[in-house]
């Protein structure tokens, strides 16, 4: 009885030290935990550039995803987690030395280039709903449309941002690969905050990689 008591003692104790463990350790980017303790890992919808001498892999995509903004009249370029891969020059509003940084961004009808934000990598739940914000993008509020809004202005301090909310969708892709169906939702009155909707088959949960979990209860038991 007392040896049973003891490795009753020794277990929960060993756990709770991975527990407290795995909470500090920071989590793979692109990936979040939902309150119900599923993991979603969304790290391969990011497109990443081809490094020099890197070959082709097939299926993988050359450019960044693309939401068209039917009612907006300009398309949106965007990237999940990374950068966008287009080489984007004379951003409005961005210091240059961001340009690489940008995670999405449109094309004004007149040849303008506005950011909608800055690589972050970091999902939320709102209710259950998994989402990803973009921030910091280029100065709005002084326009009357999406192709036309901001000059610049160094007084006007409010930015774009944007939100993706992600839906599990398991029926419209091919399961071998990461795949996304992207669309725009609407903008604010001001072209200040920008709505998308992304349906893939990675927002649906799952595990992430084996070697990157901790060791449960059970699998402590197993080894013992």
């Amino acid at each position: 009885m007392k040896s049973g008591w003891l490795l009753t003692c020794f277990v929960l104790t060993t756990c709770s030290a991975f527990a407290a463990e795995e909470a500090l350790k920071p989590r793979k980017p692109c990936t979040v935990q939902s309150p119900k303790h599923l993991d979603f890992d969304l790290s391969g919808l990011s497109v990443l550039p081809k490094t020099e001498g890197q070959k082709s892999t097939k299926g993988a995509r050359n450019e960044s995803w693309m939401a068209i903004g039917y009612d907006s009249g300009v398309n949106y370029t965007i990237n999940i987690c990374a950068p966008v891969i287009e080489d984007i020059k004379d951003v409005e509003g961005v210091d240059e030395s961001k340009w690489q940084n940008i995670s999405a961004f449109y094309t004004s009808e007149s040849g303008k280039t506005f950011s909608l934000g800055m690589q972050h990598s970091e999902f939320v739940f709102r209710g259950r709903k998994l989402v990803l914000h973009y921030q910091d993008g280029s100065p709005c509020g002084g326009g009357n449309s999406a192709s036309e809004l901001a000059d610049g202005d160094s007084k006007n301090t409010r930015r774009k941002s944007m939100m993706i909310s992600f839906l599990c969708d398991q029926d419209s892709f091919e399961s071998s690969k990461p795949n996304m169906a992207l669309s725009f939702v609407g903008a604010s009155p001001d072209f200040c905050h920008y709505g998308f909707e992304a349906r893939t088959p990675l927002a649906c949960g799952g595990s992430i990689a084996p070697t990157e979990q901790a060791v449960g209860p059970g699998s402590l038991f197993g080894i013992m």
